[in-house]
C-alpha cells in the first residue's frame, strides 16, 4: 500500500484571550505600576515561569477606548493619579496543542518603593483561561492509481481512501495521485498543510507522458495544486520538491472560516 497512512501535519497559529483589567490607585498621590503575570501567586507577588507557548503581554487600550482592539505593548502602567484608574488590556496566549483544562492565572500591579512609600505597593488579582478540547481542523487523505503518469488517470482521476493493489497495479514506474482535504472545524488562522513524498517514491508533476518516463517528456499537467471552497481566499503552494525529488509539498492556507475547505493535490511516481 502506497501513502495512505503517511503523516500529515498541520500548523494552527496559537490562540489569545483578552483580560480587562483595572489598575486603581487608592492613594492620595500619583504613582506608576509595573505589571507581571504568572500562573501561581500569593498576595506576596506572582510568579511568571509560564509553561512553553503560554504567554501573557499587557496592552494600552487600543483606539476604540478599550480592549477590543488592545493598543501598544506595556510592561507599566502610566503615571496615574491619587484615587483615579487606569484600563490595562491582558493578552493571554495560549498555545495550539494545550490540553482541556482550567488554568489559573495570576495578574500583578507594583509599585516599587519610592519617595511617597519605602516599601513596595502591590496588589495581585486571579483569573483563568478554560481550554476546550475541540478538533479545529478535519483532514481526509485519499488517492487515485495514475498509471501512465499522464497526470489525469486516464481521464477523471477516482480518489478513495481505499488502499491501491500493489500486486497489480500500484507497480514500478506507475503514478499516483494525492488528494488531502482540510475541514474547518472552527475560525482557525494561519493554517499550514505539509505533507511528505513517501519513502520509495519520487515526486511527480505529469510530464512523464508513459509509465516510466523522464520528467519533461510532455507538458506539467499535474503540478501541486491547492484550492479553497470560499470566494475570495487565497492560498499558495509554499514548497514542493522538483520531478524526480523528494520531500515535502507545503501549502500556506491562511485563515479558515468554520465549514471553509483546503483541497491539496499532487502525484508521486513509484521508484522503478
Amino acid at each position: 500500500m502506497i501513502g495512505v497512512r503517511r503523516r500529515i501535519s498541520f500548523k494552527i497559529k496559537l490562540v489569545t484571550s483578552v483580560f480587562t483589567l483595572f489598575v486603581n490607585n487608592t492613594s492620595t498621590y500619583q504613582d506608576q505600576y509595573n505589571l507581571t503575570a504568572g500562573p501561581t501567586g500569593t498576595v506576596s507577588g506572582v510568579s511568571d515561569s509560564f509553561g512553553t507557548g503560554w504567554d501573557v503581554t499587557f496592552h494600552h487600550t487600543g483606539a476604540n477606548g478599550n480592549c477590543a482592539p488592545v493598543g501598544s505593548v506595556t510592561t507599566n502602567t502610566s503615571a496615574i493619579d491619587g484615587g483615579q484608574s487606569e484600563q490595562i488590556c491582558a493578552k493571554v496566549t495560549i498555545p495550539a496543542n494545550a490540553t482541556a483544562g482550567s488554568y489559573e492565572f495570576y495578574f500583578e500591579a507594583n509599585s516599587p518603593p519610592n519617595a511617597n512609600h519605602a516599601a513596595a505597593v502591590l496588589d495581585v488579582k486571579r483569573d483563568r483561561v478554560v481550554v476546550v478540547s475541540t478538533q479545529q481542523l478535519q483532514l481526509i487523505k485519499e488517492q487515485a492509481l495514475d498509471a501512465t503518469c499522464a497526470g489525469n488517470c486516464g481521464g477523471t482521476c477516482t480518489y478513495s481512501r481505499d488502499p491501491i493493489d500493489t500486486d497489480t497495479r500500484a507497480v514500478p514506474g506507475a503514478c499516483i495521485r494525492y488528494r488531502i482535504t482540510a475541514i474547518a472545524q472552527d475560525n482557525i488562522t494561519s493554517v499550514v498543510l505539509t505533507d511528505t513524498v513517501p519513502n520509495y517514491t519520487v515526486f511527480d508533476d505529469g510530464s512523464r507522458n508513459i509509465r516510466g518516463g523522464n520528467c519533461g517528456s510532455g507538458a506539467v499537467d499535474a503540478p501541486a495544486v491547492i484550492s479553497m471552497s470560499a470566494a475570495g481566499s487565497t492560498a499558495t503552494i509554499q514548497s514542493k520538491p522538483n520531478c524526480d525529488g523528494t520531500g515535502p509539498v507545503i501549502a500556506n492556507v491562511g485563515n479558515m472560516a468554520l465549514g471553509n475547505q483546503a483541497v491539496l493535490t499532487f502525484g508521486v511516481m513509484i521508484n522503478k
